[in-house]
């Protein structure tokens, strides 16, 4: 079979049990990875109100990640202290906490006092909106596994710009007639910052994970209604509707 049975129509296949070639009953697996060009067509035909829900999405992803790490690392502290607990030399363990930032990368602890929700509802308000994006570039630009690559090195840099781009798209809504549409070339900036987020998930997920190519029902439910309105906008304009 081709290649594309490494793709899954639904994402709420996950967690759902499949039959393999054997007939033996398999849990599939979903990469927490999402194409790029999912959040341009979804950003698009929402007319960018994807955003709200795209960044709860990752804010959510991460600090689950970094919950479950914690959970694995305070094990294995649990397990290391097992022993001569009478002999003196045993040393006091260090806290969880104090492994946890010496096994995982120090920039995912951004992400460990998370409120996805909380977040979510602060995006909703101008300008602070724009803070938020910049918090979520940097903590993801900061998870980029090159380190040798010029979004490591200058993280700060390489997200000041990325928010900059997007502030700059979002002012055109400001623009008369529909030339006001510019705005939605916003999702440019937040497909690359998913580009950078996907490479993270590729280094560390284990291999073979099905990556959701196809739209859920609810998704194409909004490029549809999406596509009318904004066929109906750009009609209206080459036919000087008002």
């Amino acid at each position: 079979m081709g290649t594309s049975n490494n793709t899954i129509a639904n994402s709420e296949n996950h967690g759902k049990k499949s039959a393999n070639p054997k007939g033996e009953f398999v849990e599939l697996k979903m990469s927490l990875k999402q194409p790029a060009w999912h959040v341009m067509v979804l950003g698009i035909f929402t007319f960018k109100l994807y955003f709200i829900y795209w960044a709860y999405k990752n804010w959510r992803d991460l600090s689950n990640h970094l919950s479950k790490a914690h959970c694995r690392t305070a094990g294995n502290t649990k397990s290391d202290t097992k022993g001569d607990t009478n002999s003196p030399s045993v040393a006091e363990p260090a806290s969880s906490e104090t492994l946890l930032e010496k096994l995982l990368p120090e920039h995912l602890a951004s992400f460990k006092d998370c409120s996805p929700f909380l977040r979510t509802v602060v995006i909703l308000f101008p300008y602070l909106n724009n803070y938020l994006l910049f918090t979520l570039a940097l903590g993801i630009a900061r998870l980029v596994p090159d380190k040798n690559s010029l979004l490591s090195r200058h993280p700060y840099l390489c997200s000041f710009a990325l928010v900059a781009t997007w502030i700059a798209f979002s002012l055109s809504a400001f623009l008369p007639n529909a030339y006001y549409l510019i705005f939605l070339l916003g999702v440019l900036p937040l497909a690359l910052l998913q580009h950078w987020l996907n490479s993270y998930w590729d280094s560390v997920e284990e291999n073979g994970l099905l990556t959701r190519h196809a739209f859920s029902f609810k998704e194409l439910s909004s490029i549809i209604v999406g596509a009318l309105a904004l066929g109906y906008i750009v009609t209206s304009f080459f036919l000087g509707i008002k």
